[in-house]
């Protein structure tokens, strides 16, 4: 079963998924805080 090849494959795949899905959850993000009224993110990093 599996072996390198498919976990190569599979660490490719998260790797491309890894922006796609951030740009969505910080879209989501942005829409709530909008929602709620505050559209700047207060936090400090």
């Amino acid at each position: 079963m599996g072996g390198r090849s498919d976990d190569a494959e599979l660490d490719e795949l998260a790797r491309r998924l890894v922006v796609p899905l951030s740009r969505l959850l910080r879209a989501e993000l942005r829409m709530d805080r909008e929602r709620v009224g505050r559209l700047r993110d207060l936090r400090t990093y």
